[in-house]
């Protein structure tokens, strides 16, 4: 057995003139072997060596650090990182966004060396979300690792007619439907300072709010707010009542 961290057993062969080592793990690579009378294997820097350990593995990529967000506001730079490892060193690391390469261009900035990786997007737009692979090839084997890239943004209202007048006795609607509900789906709230209006005559489904049959207490301003946490939208439209002459 070794009690060296990365080599599980030496064995001396053939009275001791040939080395073998079993169970070598990476963090070995690079560490010069030495054979010193009377006290076995050694790792060490000094002179003379034995010989010079080269561990062969395959590339991994490891997300740095481990909880870097993927759900940017629209605007916003973005980066994600991997460190790197692989002996031997690949020629090129492939960087693709749903199965098509990637390059650096205008917004974006891929960065490579030895040890690490990084994606870079400046002013991050929604068309950008998408799985982000990065991969690459070499004697030992392949890695390759990936990530969801999912950008937020603010939902948007649509022309939505800001003073209504109607007839005692027509219905009213005041349709918020977003024509961009944003990402994460917005949420709607309403509002309307009309107190003379029964509340239970004002109902709302969904981006919708309704009168069925407006009378003169309905009058007043209604107000809706879509919103996502990442931004908002609102209007305020004033609903007037022509009643007949009592």
């Amino acid at each position: 057995m070794s009690d060296i961290t990365g080599i599980s057993r030496a064995l001396f062969l053939e009275n001791g003139q040939l080395l073998v080592l079993q169970g070598v793990q990476r963090q070995v690579n690079g560490f010069e072997v030495a054979c010193r009378a009377g006290s076995g294997l050694l790792l060490t820097t000094q002179d003379p060596p034995f010989a010079v350990l080269s561990v062969v593995y395959p590339p991994t990529y490891t997300p740095s650090p481990p909880d870097q967000s993927t759900t940017p506001t629209e605007g916003a730079t973005f980066i994600y990182n991997y460190d790197f490892e692989a002996n031997p060193q690949p020629d090129e690391h492939i960087w693709t966004r749903d199965g098509k390469p990637l390059t650096s261009g205008d917004r974006i900035t891929l960065t490579v060396n030895s040890s690490a990786n990084s994606i870079t997007i400046s002013n991050v737009s929604r068309s950008d979300s998408g799985v982000y692979t990065i991969f690459s090839n070499t004697s030992a084997g392949s890695g390759t690792a990936n990530f969801s890239l999912d950008v937020y943004y603010p939902p948007v209202l649509g022309d939505i007619q800001q003073s209504v007048t109607l007839n005692t006795g027509t219905p009213f609607t005041l349709n918020c439907t977003p024509v961009d509900e944003g990402n994460p789906p917005a949420t709607v709230a309403f509002s309307y300072n009309n107190t003379g209006a029964a509340e239970e005559s004002v109902t709302t489904t969904g981006y919708v709010l309704s009168v069925s049959s407006v009378v003169r207490n309905h009058r007043g301003y209604y107000s809706c707010e879509v919103s996502n946490g990442v931004g908002r939208d609102s209007v305020t439209v004033q609903l007037m009542v022509r009643a007949p002459p009592t």
